[in-house]
C-alpha cells in the first residue's frame, strides 16, 4: 500500500512540473521592456487613415501623404504597456516651427480580444497654413512613470480648390473655317501655379452650348496628378451647328475633397465645310536627264527644280527599284495613307480630320507607292491638307530608272 502512495505521489508531482515548464505566454510580458522604472508602453499596428479610403499614413517627411487644409484625419492607434499608462498625446511640428502639443487622451481601458491592445481613434484637422507646407504629426503614449513611446506620420498640405484655363485651340484649319464633324484640339492648363501644392484632380467634365440652346453634358475624362498639367482633349464638331456658334467648357475636379472649376474657350463659328479645289494631275520622275521633275510643290501645284530650297519640295522621288516606288518630303510635310472613299468626298475639313485620325501612323516617306494608294498630306507643319491618289507609274523593266509616278490632287 505504501509503494502505491508513493507511486501516486511520484505522478502528481511529475504533472505539476510538467504544466510549470508549458505555461501559455504571456502576450504583454512577452512583448514590453522592462525598465528600471517599469516598463515602457508598445505600438506597432499600421496606422490607417479610417475618415478617407483608408490610407496609409506615411512615415517618410520626403513621401507625405497630401491633405487639404480643413480634412479631417482619423486613426486607430494600437497600444499595451505593463506599466500604468497615464495619457495619450498628439503633437504637431509645422514645418520647421515649434513642436505644439494638439490633443490630449486621458487614458481610458478600451482593451480589443481581437487585437489584443488598448485601443484608441485620435482624430486631427489638418490646420489652415501655405500649401507644400510639411506636418509632422507625433502621437506620445505616456505612462505614469514617465516613460513613454512616439508614433510619427507626415502630411503635406495642398490647395484644395483647382485651377483651370483653356490655353489655345491646336488645330485651327489653316483658313479658320470649321465645320460639322470637324475634330477640334483644345489645351487645358490644370493647376499651373507651379508655386502651389494642389491636391490630386479626378478628371475634367467637358460641356458644350450651340448658340440658343441648352448646355450638354460631352464626356469625362479621368486626370491625374497634384503638379501642373497641360492637357489636350479633342471634341467632335456635332451635328445641327452649322451658321451657329457653340462653346466649349471644361470642368476640373479635385479628388479630396470634391471641388471643381471650370474655364470655357471661345465660342467657334461653325459653316459649311470647305471645298477642295482640283483634282488636277501632277508628276514626279527620276530621271538623269530632267532632274528637275524629280520634286513637286504641293501648295504651287508645280515641280521645282533640284536647286530650289528644300522647303518647297513636298513630294519627292528618293528611289526606285523593280520591285519599288519611294518618296519621301524634304520638309514638314507629313504622309497619312487612307482610302478612295475620302478622296472622293473630300474637303478640307473631312481630310483634316482624317488625319487627325491616322496622325499616330504619319511619316514623312512613302516607301513603296502603288496605283490606287491614297494619301492626306499636312503641308509644312501647318494645318494645311491636300490629298492625292497614285494614278500610275511607269519604270525601266530592268533597273527601275527612269521612272515616273503620276497622281490626281486635291487642296485649298
Amino acid at each position: 500500500m505504501k509503494r502505491i502512495i508513493n507511486y501516486l505521489f511520484v505522478l502528481v508531482l511529475g504533472s505539476a512540473l510538467l504544466t510549470s515548464c508549458y505555461d501559455e505566454p504571456d502576450f504583454i510580458k512577452d512583448n514590453t521592456t522592462p525598465t528600471g522604472k517599469g516598463s515602457v508602453p508598445v505600438s506597432g499596428n499600421d496606422l490607417i487613415d479610417l475618415a478617407n479610403g483608408r490610407i496609409a499614413l506615411s512615415t517618410s517627411a520626403t513621401a507625405p501623404n497630401s491633405y487639404a487644409a480643413g480634412e479631417k484625419i482619423s486613426f486607430e492607434l494600437g497600444f499595451f504597456s505593463d506599466s500604468p499608462i497615464k495619457e495619450i498625446n498628439l503633437y504637431e511640428t509645422i514645418g520647421t516651427g515649434a513642436r505644439t502639443k494638439v490633443q490630449t487622451y486621458p487614458y481610458k481601458p478600451a482593451f480589443s480580444q481581437t487585437d489584443r491592445t488598448d485601443t484608441l481613434i485620435v482624430n486631427y484637422t489638418v490646420p489652415q497654413v501655405p500649401s507644400k507646407s510639411v506636418i509632422k504629426l507625433e502621437t506620445e503614449i505616456l505612462n505614469e512613470n514617465g516613460l513613454n513611446l512616439i508614433r510619427t506620420f507626415y502630411v503635406q498640405v495642398g490647395m484644395a480648390q483647382p485651377t483651370i484655363s483653356v490655353k489655345s485651340i491646336l488645330n485651327v484649319p489653316f483658313n479658320g473655317v470649321t465645320a460639322e464633324g470637324d475634330s477640334v484640339v483644345f489645351n487645358v492648363a490644370i493647376n499651373e501655379n507651379t508655386a502651389e501644392l494642389y491636391r490630386p484632380v479626378d478628371s475634367v467634365r467637358i460641356y458644350y452650348t450651340i448658340e440658343g440652346e441648352a448646355e450638354r453634358f460631352l464626356r469625362r475624362e479621368a486626370v491625374t496628378g497634384t503638379g501642373a498639367i497641360s492637357r489636350n482633349f479633342g471634341v467632335k464638331v456635332p451635328a445641327g451647328s452649322v451658321g451657329k456658334s457653340i462653346t466649349y467648357r471644361f470642368e476640373v475636379v479635385s479628388r479630396r475633397p470634391k471641388l471643381t472649376a471650370s474655364a470655357s474657350a471661345a465660342p467657334i463659328q461653325v459653316t459649311a465645310p470647305s471645298a477642295l479645289t482640283g483634282p488636277v494631275t501632277g508628276m514626279v520622275e527620276l530621271n538623269a536627264a530632267s532632274p528637275d521633275m524629280a520634286a513637286y510643290d504641293l501648295l504651287a501645284q508645280t515641280n521645282v527644280a533640284a536647286t530650289a530650297p528644300d522647303a518647297t519640295k513636298d513630294l519627292v522621288v528618293t528611289s526606285v527599284t523593280a520591285s519599288a516606288f519611294s518618296l519621301a518630303s524634304k520638309n514638314d510635310t507629313r504622309f497619312v495613307k487612307t482610302t478612295a472613299g475620302v478622296f472622293n468626298a473630300a474637303t478640307h475639313n473631312s481630310i483634316s480630320y482624317q488625319y487627325l485620325r491616322g496622325s499616330a501612323t504619319a511619316s514623312a516617306t512613302i516607301s513603296n507607292a502603288a496605283v490606287g494608294d491614297v494619301y492626306i498630306a499636312k503641308l509644312r507643319g501647318q494645318n494645311r491638307f491636300a490629298i492625292f491618289t497614285v494614278t500610275g507609274i511607269t519604270k525601266n523593266a530592268g533597273t527601275g530608272a527612269p521612272a515616273t509616278l503620276t497622281f490626281s490632287v486635291k487642296y485649298l
